[in-house]
């Protein structure tokens, strides 16, 4: 189980992203593909760095379905999901009390 939190731009076709959700059957169970574009991929190079910089060393890896930076070290352990419009953060529930704190403060660092 994680914490599970979804950074997006608003629809471009205005549904709202309440609206947006499927049943659990609705979902496919492969994942599309996401191919980014230049400027997407140059989003994510910049948030790889910048998290390398203020977390210390991260893993990147390339999905079919997108990037994939992880961290694990001394402030705990996240994952986060880029589609190149949208970012998804994964952060295990296995954390409580003051290491949750200093797991969270290191998730929403700048």
């Amino acid at each position: 189980m994680t914490y599970d939190i979804y950074f997006g731009h608003p629809r471009a076709d205005g549904v709202e992203l309440e609206s947006a959700s499927v049943e659990p059957e609705e979902v496919d169970d492969e994942p599309r593909p996401v191919h980014l574009t230049a400027e997407q991929r140059a989003v994510w190079d910049r948030i790889v760095h910048r998290a390398a910089e203020e977390l210390g060393p991260v893993k990147a890896e390339e999905h079919p379905s997108g990037p994939l930076l992880r961290y694990e070290g001394p402030h705990g352990a996240f994952q986060m999901e880029y589609s190149g419009d949208s970012a998804y953060l994964e952060i295990p529930y296995w954390f409580s009390g003051d290491a949750a704190l200093v797991v969270l403060a290191a998730a929403y660092r700048r």
